[in-house]
């Protein structure tokens, strides 16, 4: 560099400057804007460890046997700071008499959770061949350095009705944002 804000003296870890120079004779004025970051202009992704990063993983559940737990997907997260969310659609087939209908997101397969952002659940009343959708979180996990955390996508429904069928398909993705 030509010039800096220290008065020319050396830049070393610890100096409070800012080094002022040019790319191929053009300024960074144009390319740095207080409070924002650059983002990509085309269809790629963000590559692993980077902001903007996202995992993910989709599949549909088998038929499910009333009021048992069931894992519809899952994803290992990587060390880091995430955001989780989950769509999903539940939908039955030959009528099915619902009584109680749960989607949560939880690091334990085959294991529902009643957490905030974590958890659809209905219950309390009857639906007759219902198609049930919505979106879990999204919600925060930190998992630290030189670990993998696997966070899983279940579902319980309780029905009845003979020859009566409910699958639900879900997608599990994490981003991460800083």
């Amino acid at each position: 560099p030509t010039d800096s804000t220290n008065g020319g003296a050396a830049i070393v870890a610890t100096s409070a400057a800012v080094i002022l120079g040019t790319i191929r004779a053009e300024s960074l004025t144009p390319f740095i804007t207080a409070g924002q970051l650059l983002g990509t202009n085309t269809n790629d992704n963000a590559n692993a460890g980077n902001v903007g990063e996202v995992l993910s993983a989709t599949a549909t559940s088998s038929t499910l046997t009333s009021a048992s737990v069931a894992n519809i997907t899952s994803i290992p997260v990587t060390p880091g700071d995430w955001d989780l969310y989950g769509p999903f659609v539940g939908i039955g087939g030959g009528a099915p008499v619902v009584t109680s209908f749960q989607v949560s997101v939880t690091t334990s397969s085959n294991s529902n959770t009643n957490a905030v952002a974590q958890t659809y659940f209905i219950r309390g009343t009857t639906f007759t061949d219902p198609v049930f959708g919505g979106t879990i979180g999204p919600f925060r996990v930190q998992i630290a350095a030189g670990s993998t955390t696997t966070y899983y996508m279940n579902t319980a429904v309780t029905y009845t009705t003979t020859a009566a069928t409910f699958a639900v398909t879900g997608l599990l993705r994490a981003r991460r944002p800083r």
